[in-house]
């Protein structure tokens, strides 16, 4: 009986041994001995990175402010077969709200010939209580046809937006070319965008002879964005 008690003793000793072997040379975890961030200590840490002078510190993108700011779609105003031309975005109106100025081009077939074709559309847009943008004006004599700014080309320029209001330019021409700079200011007596500002200018480019004229509200009067129609101002010539 002595025996097996001997041999179960031993085994027992011997399995004890193997695990305190594995044990002792086991690989400590990776985290051990050190603390682990929190998410929030995380993203500090990464933070803290962005501005450190380290030059090989990860630097963070920024971060939207407005996560719900709209994502305007100015294509929605162009129906009927127009297409958008050009766009702006500021303050049209002084309420601190981005609005938009759109220009659009109609369908035409092809077949134009030079001075033919329909005149451009221009949209003022502008940002309701709920952020979405609604047309409030629109003009379509302000911007002549692609084929009417002579054989300088299509006598679009550009529309730019300026405190309360906006400025459209064409020109065209050859010899003779010829601009013309009409700006709008919003009105809070009238509620709508009236006409501040005209200026037309020709210039000889052959001789360097130059003509300019400027008008103001005393010149015209209250002209109105959508009653505004180029065609009823002075035109500069020159001798």
């Amino acid at each position: 009986m002595t025996l097996p008690t001997m041999n179960i003793t031993r085994s027992s000793c011997l399995f004890a041994l193997c695990l305190l072997s594995i044990a002792c040379n086991a690989t400590p975890p990776a985290n051990a001995g050190k603390t682990v961030a929190s998410p929030s200590t995380a993203a500090n840490s990464t933070a803290s990175a962005a501005t450190s002078s380290n030059p090989y510190a990860r630097s963070i993108k920024p971060v939207a402010k407005n996560r719900n700011a709209p994502m305007d779609d100015l294509h929605i105003f162009a129906i009927s077969g127009n297409k958008a031309l050009a766009s702006k975005v500021g303050d049209l109106n002084g309420d601190g709200k981005p609005d938009a100025l759109l220009v659009l081009d109609p369908p035409t077939t092809g077949n134009e010939k030079l001075g033919e074709g329909p005149a451009r559309s221009v949209l003022i847009l502008i940002r309701d209580a709920n952020g979405q943008l609604q047309k409030v004006g629109q003009n379509d004599k302000l911007v002549p046809c692609a084929q009417c700014g002579g054989i300088a080309g299509d006598p679009f320029s550009y529309v730019q937006i300026t405190s309360n209001g906006f400025t459209v330019v064409t020109e065209g021409g050859s010899r003779q070319h010829w601009s013309n700079e009409y700006t709008f200011a919003y009105s809070a007596q009238h509620g709508d965008w009236l006409l501040s500002g005209l200026k037309r200018e020709v210039t000889d480019q052959d001789t360097g002879k130059h003509k300019q004229i400027d008008l103001a509200p005393k010149d015209f009067g209250v002209i109105t964005f959508a009653n505004f129609d180029p065609s009823t101002q002075p035109e500069v010539e020159l001798p």
